[in-house]
């Protein structure tokens, strides 16, 4: 018998939010150096070759710069409307110091939805749903330990090249939100 999933996590940096154009011009001012996403090969690279990327994600001033990712509101809308928004969940990891004002900026955007402050490991939060994230980690620990979907989003960043989707049950890659609508209709439809 197929599992019936009634949850949808969805990542909101680097997946609804463009964090990463706000960290390369940060690293550019900052260090004089030119990032490019498919050069971060691996999830710490920032903070270990850039120690002050903290300041972004700390610092509200910084952190808002970013912009919502062309198609990510109506994405999240249309997933609204197959899972219902209250099963929607904004799942995101947050420095303490800009939750407060991230909240704020997630339920204006998003009203209805919950919002999840997530630490690592990720998928203790993510239990019977789906999960889409950019972080290849989260999304495996989630497929595996939840034996739930879990979605790949695959921008071409550098840090979720590794090809695993074979070796684990339930995960999945796309490359547009429209990939994922169509697993995510998939899996309400037929289950997982």
């Amino acid at each position: 018998m197929k599992k019936q999933i009634e949850q949808v996590n969805i990542d909101f940096d680097d997946l609804l939010y463009g964090l990463s154009k706000v960290n390369a011009n940060f690293v550019k001012r900052e260090y004089g150096v030119s990032l490019d996403i498919k050069e971060i090969t691996y999830w710490n690279y920032l903070v270990d070759n850039f120690p002050r990327i903290i300041e972004v994600w700390s610092n509200w001033s910084e952190y808002r710069e970013g912009r919502m990712m062309e198609g990510s509101i109506e994405f999240v809308n249309s997933t609204n409307d197959l899972f219902g928004t209250k099963n929607v969940n904004i799942l995101t990891a947050s420095h303490p110091s800009i939750e407060k004002e991230k909240d704020k900026m997630i339920s204006d955007i998003f009203p209805g939805n919950n919002i999840i402050h997530a630490y690592n490991p990720k998928h203790t939060y993510s239990n019977n749903s789906i999960m889409i994230d950019d972080n290849l980690d989260n999304v495996s620990g989630h497929a595996i330990n939840n034996n739930c979907p879990g979605i790949i989003f695959d921008q071409g960043y550098g840090w979720n090249q590794k090809k695993i989707e074979k070796e684990i049950s339930g995960l999945y890659r796309v490359k547009n939100y429209n990939e994922a609508l169509q697993i995510f209709e998939h899996i309400k439809k037929y289950g997982h």
